[in-house]
């Protein structure tokens, strides 16, 4: 009777040692790839390296969950690159419209020292800016106020500064309506 006691202890002492064996061998080749998979996750996380692919060839779920790791990695990738390129290409237009503000800006203040035709002939195309001497002939009007210096004793700095404004105005109306170049 102890013979087959002691047999019994000793086969199920075995049985579960061979249990627990078969049990650890099996669950490390259900835990190694699973681990595997969540350290390259925590890997990507720290270092933003999206390259980095999971290599699981089990055909099973956990085979399936390392290929769809696999996919979403390179859908993050290829959505960063997008993104990048987005940003490039919204930067490079925010230089351009930029450049381009500056240029409609310095072209406002340079039609405020130009004729009409000078300005609209050279932002058209029509006339190319170049330095260049030429001849032409010219008509030159300088114009004076009769009696301005005894006006000037007697009025108020801001009177005449108001009648210097309509008189220059008036000038510049009658010089623009001829093609005339104001200096």
């Amino acid at each position: 009777f102890y013979e087959i006691l002691s047999a019994i202890i000793f086969a199920i002492f075995g049985g579960v040692i061979l249990i627990t064996v078969v049990s650890i061998y099996f669950a490390s080749k259900i835990i190694s790839p699973i681990k595997y998979l969540s350290d390259t996750a925590i890997k990507i996380a720290d270092t933003k390296d999206y390259s980095q692919r999971v290599f699981v060839t089990s055909k099973d779920e956990i085979g399936k969950l390392g290929f769809a790791f696999n996919e979403m990695i390179e859908s993050v990738q290829d959505g960063l690159k997008k993104l990048q390129l987005e940003s490039e290409n919204r930067i490079k237009l925010s230089e351009e419209q930029a450049k381009s503000k500056m240029l409609e800006n310095l072209s406002n203040k340079l039609s405020k020292y130009l004729s009409p035709q000078i300005y609209n002939s050279i932002f058209t195309g029509k006339q190319d800016v170049k330095l260049e001497s030429k001849r032409k002939k010219l008509t030159i009007f300088f114009s004076d106020i009769v009696g301005f210096t005894e006006t000037t004793d007697t009025m108020e700095s801001e009177d005449l500064a108001e009648l210097l404004n309509h008189y220059l105005n008036e000038m510049s109306l009658i010089g623009l309506e001829v093609g005339a170049t104001i200096d």
